[in-house]
């Protein structure tokens, strides 16, 4: 598994966290809660599972995609070497 963490140097999780206020959100997706549940979808393979390690739902998932736009890409990509690594 992919583990990423705030030392390495990844554009996809550089735009993440470029992309996500520094303060809490309300909707309680802080910056280093998208990096985790992205560690824990590529651990586990199941937004579910990913979702539910991170204190969140998979309905909490679905809505922050269209509003964040380099979670949804590092998402996508996230899901792309899930389903290579079950092909």
């Amino acid at each position: 598994a992919v583990h990423f963490s705030e030392e390495e140097d990844d554009p996809a999780l550089d735009a993440v966290r470029a992309e996500t206020p520094p303060d809490v959100r309300i909707d309680g997706w802080t910056a280093n809660r998208r990096i985790l549940f992205l560690e824990m979808l590529e651990e586990h393979g199941s937004i579910l599972a990913a979702a539910r390690a991170v204190g969140m739902s998979r309905r909490a998932v679905y809505r922050l995609l269209p509003r964040a736009p380099a979670f949804a890409a590092a998402f996508e990509a996230a899901m792309s070497r899930v389903t290579a690594t079950l092909a």
